[in-house]
């Protein structure tokens, strides 16, 4: 099977994983000696024999080999080695780096090993087991894997460091990885790290345990599994220069959470039917976060926000909000820009530019511009720049104004009671936008 390698009792409970046991040479001496002489790691006391010898025996090979720098490091389990990499994807110097039965504390003890590689590329896919065979709580993982990208920090760029989302097991684990999944996706995003995920390519129709098409256990991955796998991951790799599928091209300067982000919002909007004449909401997370078909129950609407979007970004969308053939569009953008480090005269040239795009397919006098809501008080003198900027392009654009900075306002940022963060908006936040919205949406 193409890509593929058959391991005996991979990541399976470990009473079942006993019944066949690699072969390590034989020495005298305790097994730390014998580890010290093959330059294998001790594993962890939780590992039982089999784990345990698998282990020493994989990272005995780890220290022997000799591996070209600048390959990509495949670190995880066994559902990681189970993969011939180099099939896989050739030409990547792609090296395994699986250890069959591992856990996100084993991968801790290791990654010297992986530095010594001097990989361009990390990807990593850990924590199955912590949950099924040990019943690691979900915090725990997470605080394992946070220390793990800590470290890869100290001699990786965090732009070629991918977390993959752990993948779906039998629906007894649903919760806990879907809850372990949400805590590695921030731990990457916080970092400027990717993640992948993975998990999405391989839920069954349930979206409550794997694909069945893709394993044959439940759990490990078929020679299908593996070529899905790969597939999913070449846009990440690419680092997404354009929404796949599509010729929107994403802004270079985009984070990897702000581009995967963008990536699975355009591609839903590609994907979704909507009726001409709604009103169109457009900017960033502030605008997503609205559900507004229960705020205006009366109106028919459709939500173009896109979390961590920029001005750029929404100039690259600009064909996906015109076929929809929106009657009026309610735009509020340049947050992500000001926060990111794009001056104001930036976001006001490419929002003005935007508006005029706007207003080749809906009427100037149906287009509302809004103000930038406040923000923490070491940017505000940034959003009040922009918003001056703004107030100014919708009179010389003919486009309506609407400033909901001075509502939101308390002591020069984000008022509390609205916001948990200082910059989204909770239920409250957005009730009260609705209620400034209202006026202008009522009198078209």
């Amino acid at each position: 099977m193409a890509g593929m390698i058959v391991l005996p009792g991979c990541a399976e409970p470990q009473e079942e994983a006993e019944a066949v046991e690699p072969t390590i040479e034989a020495s005298e001496g305790t097994e730390a000696q014998k580890s010290e002489m093959t330059g294998a790691i001790e594993p962890l006391p939780i590992f039982g024999d089999w784990v345990s010898n698998h282990y020493r025996e994989r990272t005995a090979m780890f220290a022997q080999r000799e591996v070209e720098p600048g390959g990509i490091a495949m670190v995880g389990d066994s559902i990681t080695e189970g993969g011939d990499w180099s099939t896989l994807m050739p030409g990547e110097n792609a090296v395994n780096f699986g250890i069959s039965g591992d856990t996100s504390g084993g991968v801790l003890k290791r990654l010297g090993q992986i530095e010594q590689a001097q990989p361009s590329t990390v990807l990593l896919m850990i924590g199955t087991n912590d949950l099924g065979n040990h019943d690691i709580p979900v915090q725990q993982v997470g605080d394992n894997v946070e220390a793990i990208l800590e470290e890869l920090m100290t001699f990786m760029d965090t732009d070629d460091i991918y977390v993959q989302a752990v993948l779906p097991r039998d629906p007894s684990f649903t919760d806990r990885v879907r809850a372990l999944n949400e805590r590695l996706m921030h731990e990457a995003y916080m970092r400027g790290m990717w993640f992948v995920y993975l998990d999405e390519a391989f839920w069954d129709d349930s979206w409550t345990q794997l694909d069945p098409v893709v394993t044959d256990d439940g759990l490990h991955l078929n020679e299908a599994g593996y070529e899905r796998w790969v597939a999913f991951l070449q846009p990440y790799l690419d680092k997404f220069p354009v929404v796949p599928g599509t010729d929107i091209a994403i802004p270079a300067h985009y984070p990897p959470g702000g581009k995967t982000h963008y990536v699975r919002r355009a591609s839903a909007f590609e994907a979704r039917e909507v009726e001409p004449g709604r009103i169109a909401f457009v900017g960033d997370s502030i605008t997503e976060g609205g559900d507004w078909a229960a705020l205006f129950p009366e109106m028919e609407t459709v939500n173009f926000g896109i979390g961590w979007d920029q001005t750029s970004g929404l100039l690259n969308r600009m064909g996906q909000i015109e076929r929809a053939e929106p009657s009026h569009v309610v735009l509020m953008i340049g947050t992500n820009d000001i926060g990111n480090g794009r001056t104001p005269a930036e976001a006001a040239e490419n929002t003005q530019e935007a508006i005029r795009q706007f207003k080749t397919f809906v009427p100037a006098e149906n287009i509302l511009l809004e103000s930038l809501p406040p923000r923490g008080s070491d940017l505000n003198a940034e959003v009040l720049e922009l918003n001056a900027r703004l107030e100014r392009i919708a009179a010389e654009e003919g486009v309506d104004w609407l400033n909901i900075y001075d509502p939101f306002v308390v002591d020069d940022q984000l008022d509390p009671s609205v916001t948990e963060d200082s910059l989204h908006f909770t239920a409250a936040g957005y009730d009260r936008w609705q209620g400034l919205l209202e006026p202008w949406l009522s009198g078209q």
